[in-house]
């Protein structure tokens, strides 16, 4: 019974610790053959608000109530598509009007 419950909270922990990709992984994600970065708009978030010691990747976001929540990779997108309203407080403070 033990080694059901130890095993259990392992998964568990693993399933909460879990958090974007490699920077391989990444990199697979994303159009690799251009070496072009698009440049972020004026006044959009520059760091992911899932993953915040991430920088966000111009191609990924999450389009809420007509603005983007920009993201670094596609778990996050999944994630901020769950409760947009939260991650765009994160993303761009509680002050924003949105």
């Amino acid at each position: 019974m033990k080694t059901i419950a130890l095993t259990t909270a392992l998964l568990v922990a693993v399933a909460l610790f879990a958090g974007c990709d490699s920077k391989a992984d990444k990199a697979d994600e994303h159009d690799s053959g251009t070496g072009h970065v698009e440049a972020l708009p004026a006044g959009v978030n520059q760091i992911c608000p899932v993953e915040p010691e991430e920088k966000v990747d111009p191609s990924l976001y999450v389009e809420y109530k007509g603005k983007r929540i920009y993201v670094c990779c596609k778990k996050c997108v999944k994630r901020v598509n769950e409760d947009p309203a939260a991650w765009y407080a994160k993303a761009y403070g509680s002050g924003h009007d949105y």
